[in-house]
């Protein structure tokens, strides 16, 4: 299995980062739920409003593999893997009794959590589209404006990726809202996800960024 390595004419920190962060900052995302994320949603909303257990939300899960994995290793949490694709989440194999898959849109869901008052324990970015063109900055989940709603509803974020910029960017934005963020270089014994195991077979650097979020940031 050979994976080509990210290719970006972007060699450092997106120059407009700064500023498009604080623009969300002091902005509210405000584009309407599409139906089939609300659908969604109302499908296990009465499981996430009386639920005493964790919530852990797995972002563009694909095929589900990193959702099993938290839940088996998690078995207190509920586990919600969320993806846009209902060709890939078809593709998964048996769920744990506290594991969901849900087709519906991240950011739409995130703004749900965040009109009832849910908390997020623990939310993870495993492997975005970098989406690395210079002129694609804003669709980077950093840079996304939904990012200050989901920082704030969050009690820890983790992010994993392939390109040194992404993770270098993740973390340069956790910092401006005041929150610890560093970058590791892993190499994970089990992969969680097919584009982690793909990656690793085929020799890429990973890196990672798991922060703890204060409550001073939290709603």
């Amino acid at each position: 299995m050979n994976s080509k390595k990210v290719d970006s004419s972007q060699q450092g920190i997106h120059p407009n980062l700064q500023k498009i962060v604080q623009k969300h900052r002091t902005t509210t995302f405000m584009r309407p739920i599409a139906e089939h994320t609300q659908r969604a949603f109302d499908s296990i909303s009465e499981r996430l409003l009386n639920s005493t257990m964790p919530l852990y939300i797995d972002t563009g899960c694909g095929t589900g593999e990193s959702t099993i994995h938290m839940a088996q290793q998690n078995t207190t949490a509920l586990c919600v893997g969320i993806d846009r694709s209902e060709h890939r989440l078809a593709k998964a194999q048996e769920l744990p009794s506290n594991a969901v898959l849900l087709r519906a849109d991240v950011s739409d869901f995130i703004s749900l959590c965040a009109v009832h008052s849910l908390r997020i324990e623990r939310l993870y970015f495993l492997y975005p589209n970098p989406s690395p063109k210079s002129e694609h900055l804003m669709r980077r989940w950093h840079a996304h404006p939904i990012f200050p709603t989901a920082l704030s509803i969050s009690n820890s974020v983790e992010l994993r990726t392939n390109w040194a910029i992404y993770a270098q960017e993740f973390a340069v934005v956790l910092q401006m809202y005041g929150i610890a963020a560093q970058v590791e270089e892993y190499s994970p014994d089990t992969p969680i996800t097919p584009f982690e195991r793909k990656y690793k077979q085929s020799g890429h650097n990973l890196y990672c960024v798991v922060a703890d979020i204060p409550t001073t940031m939290q709603r």
